[in-house]
């Protein structure tokens, strides 16, 4: 697949242009999230094992905090749509 022919059926499917941004931009955005959510994962539980926590049932709680976030009922495109 050609990357000009991603990026238009990104667009096509996501309207991203009537949204105000890019596919590049919420590549970048992804990345980021995901790369912040990975240290948090693996950070807070070592900090709180210092602390005399359980290792494993905190990024157990902490995989299962992060996971509902979003709750999947669109929160995050409703903040999204209120600002602007």
């Amino acid at each position: 697949m050609r990357p000009q022919y991603a990026v238009f059926m990104l667009e096509k499917l996501f309207k991203l242009q009537e949204h105000g941004t890019t596919a590049q931009a919420e590549l970048r955005a992804r990345i980021v999230t995901f790369l912040a959510l990975a240290y948090i994962v693996f950070v807070q539980p070592a900090v709180l094992a210092g602390a005399g926590m359980d290792f494993g049932a905190v990024i157990v709680a902490t995989c299962i905090s992060a996971g509902g976030c979003d709750g999947g009922d669109g929160a995050a495109r409703q903040l999204h749509a209120t600002r602007f």
